[in-house]
């Protein structure tokens, strides 16, 4: 088993993403005193900080709280099954980057005669099953709910925001809901436009006809009178 030393860092903007970033920056680094030789070994350039009180990963938080450190330098597997660290990482603002300080190969207390076999099925649960220690972790947190207050993750936290199924809030729907109040009145004068050209048109269409009516009546009427009038004029 492989226990990876991942950095911690602030989670709001701007993260330090790479341990490579740190060391540019000069910036401390908290980490365990018991990777001390491996750890100075991998990077001679960082500036690390050992707490020596035998608080083990607790005593990182503490020198993190004593300005001692910017960054602290912590196993994934050690912390993540520590609800009350990591509930102390997100009072924080800490979360795990996916840079890699380290790899630290550590073994299962075993009796050295059980040692092959214990591999053997563990290679192959891995490689047929899906089954190895963080899958089985995460199986039991989730089957005692025990979860920690914040996702401490941050390529999860970007993953959360990108993708298709997180959560919508106020501002994301502020836009589209612009979007549709400005077509919908345009559309509702649109449509009142039209409906005022409509009757104009009926109104001038009515008002022609009338005169036309109109005209063609009096016409008649004049040619009867003009008839008649002659009429009374011979007979007289």
């Amino acid at each position: 088993v492989a226990n990876l030393a991942a950095f911690l860092t602030r989670s709001y903007s701007p993260p330090v993403s790479t341990i490579e970033d740190v060391i540019a920056r000069q910036m401390n680094i908290c980490a365990h005193p018991v990777l001390a030789d491996d750890i100075k070994l991998t990077h001679p350039k960082a500036n690390f900080v050992f707490n020596q009180e035998g608080k083990e990963l607790y005593g990182l938080v503490d020198d993190y709280d004593a300005k001692k450190c910017e960054v602290m330098a912590v196993g994934k597997m050690d912390s993540l099954g520590d609800l009350k660290l990591i509930d102390l990482f997100c009072a924080r603002d800490l979360v795990f980057t996916d840079s890699l300080v380290m790899e630290n190969p550590v073994g299962f207390p075993i009796r050295s005669d059980l040692a092959s076999g214990f591999s053997y099925w563990m290679y192959q649960g891995e490689k047929y099953h899906d089954i190895d220690v963080q899958i089985l972790r995460e199986e039991y947190n989730e089957e005692f709910q025990r979860q920690p207050s914040c996702n401490v993750l941050l390529s999860e936290q970007s993953s959360d925001e990108n993708s298709e199924y997180a959560k919508i809030d106020v501002a994301n729907l502020f836009l589209p809901f612009m979007f549709f109040v400005v077509f919908a009145v345009v559309g509702a004068l649109l449509q009142l436009y039209y409906r005022c050209a409509v009757k104009q048109k009926e109104s001038e269409s009515q008002t022609r006809a009338f005169l036309w009516a109109t005209n063609l009546l009096g016409s008649h009427s004049t040619l009867n009178l003009r008839g008649s009038s002659r009429k009374k004029i011979k007979t007289l």
